[in-house]
Formats: C-alpha cells, structure tokens, sequence
C-alpha cells in the first residue's frame, strides 16, 4: 500500500474538493448545487451538535471550547459550525486546494475566526496548544505508522481538561474492494486503466483506505495519562469505525 498519500489528496484537493470529504456522487463538482453545498455544510452541523452532546453526556456538562483544531479539514465543512461556537479554529489539510477553497467558504459565510495550515508532518503548528481536538474520516487515508505518530502528536498539544474526538477506522466487511485496492497498488497502472473504463480522467485518484490496530491507539492514550474514553461506532460502506472521545 501507498504510505504517503499526500499526493492523492492534493489531486483531489483539485479536482474534486467536496465529494473527496463525502463520497457521495451529488458532491462531484459536475453535480453539486447551491442546494447540495447547502446541506453538505449542513450535515458538518448536525454532526458537531452531536459531537458536543456526547461530550456534555459523558465529560463534561459545561465544556466550552475555546481553541479549536480540525486535522484534515478539507473544505471547511468542521471548520465553519466549530467556528460559531469556538474563539478560534485552526484548520489542517495536506491540499493547498482544499485549504483555498475553505478560505473561499468561510468569507462567504463572514467567517473570521479561523486560520487554515497546510500539513507537513514536521509542521510547527503541532507546537500550539488547543482544547479541543477533532477529526472525522480522516485517519483512515494516512498509512496507520505515519497516522499514529501524528496523532500522538496531537494529543500532546491538548490543553490539560481538553476533549478530543477522533475518528479511526479497524475492520471491514467487504474483502472484495479491499482486494481491488490492494491490486491497483501492485499492478501498475490498473488504477489509471479502471479510471477509463469509469470514464473518468486517466488521472484521477484513488480513495485509499487503512485499517488501524485499536490496541495500538489505546495504548497512545495511556501513555498520554487518558485511561478512560468513550467509543462511538460507524459504519461507512462496509468499513467499520469508530469515533473516539477522550478527556486530557
């Protein structure tokens, strides 16, 4: 498998901004309409009003957040509803692309409370402190040995009482489009060939998907002094996941 993804991501960055964060064919750039980018930011809402009302559940009743990091931020989608309820919101993504584009989003919607990073992994922004940690289907595209050193990373820079909320994916149930993956990585241009017959551009990129060890993710939260932390499940075509919730 592909180690480093970047590249792919920056493709999609480029040429498909919004269905690379859903994969849903209405969010292709052919597709997609005012209405549709409506309820694509829509569903970043409804998502954070459930995010905040788990944590309220089982942490903390009057958490507040106040600095904000959204690791692959994509277009904006997290970044936007984080925005209305935090002071401040750093938003991470590898594509240039995406980040220009949740740039061109958040002046739409006269956004100015949010600043927006382009990843490396030796980035310095890792050095900022912030109480509030997410990340949503993002992980499960950066090869699990790479993805665990930067979300230990990341939790380290979690301010003491922080909440954190990430998501990683650990099992499928479909083998047949994991071999599919597996053979576009071994044969040579099969990728680009399937892109044909799909009557995409020869170019177009893949949407790798890696399985992650949650012992290996649990023992980074003990080692971050975090023992406890509650897991909600997803499922997203057959690829189980689950989303992490942990108080620093």
């Amino acid at each position: 498998m592909n180690k480093y993804t970047d590249k792919q991501w920056k493709l999609f960055g480029k040429q498909e901004p919004y269905f690379g964060v859903l994969a849903n064919e209405k969010y292709l750039i052919k597709n997609i309409t005012i209405e549709d980018k409506s309820l694509f930011f829509k569903s970043g809402l409804n998502y954070l009003n459930n995010v905040i009302e788990n944590i309220q559940i089982h942490y903390d009743k009057k958490f507040v957040i106040k600095t904000a990091l959204d690791f692959g931020c994509g277009v904006g989608r997290m970044v936007i509803p984080l925005s209305r309820k935090a002071e401040h919101v750093i938003g991470i993504d590898v594509s240039e692309f995406m980040i220009k584009e949740s740039i061109k989003n958040c002046k739409e919607q006269s956004i100015n409370n949010a600043e927006f990073i382009i990843f490396k992994d030796d980035s310095s922004i890792l050095n900022n402190k912030f109480n509030f940690l997410h990340s949503f289907i993002v992980f499960q595209h950066i090869y699990p040995k790479r993805g665990l050193k930067i979300f230990s990373k990341l939790i380290k820079n979690l301010e003491k009482k922080g909440v954190g909320v990430v998501h990683f994916t650990y099992s499928r149930d479909n083998y047949v489009k994991y071999i599919i993956h597996f053979l576009k990585n071994k044969i040579p241009l099969l990728s680009n060939v399937i892109n044909l017959i799909k009557k995409r551009n020869f170019y177009y990129p893949q949407m790798e998907m890696f399985i992650y060890d949650l012992n290996k993710i649990s023992i980074i939260l003990k080692k971050n002094n975090i023992e406890e932390f509650y897991r909600e499940h997803t499922n997203h075509g057959g690829v189980q996941g689950v989303n992490i919730y942990f108080k620093k």
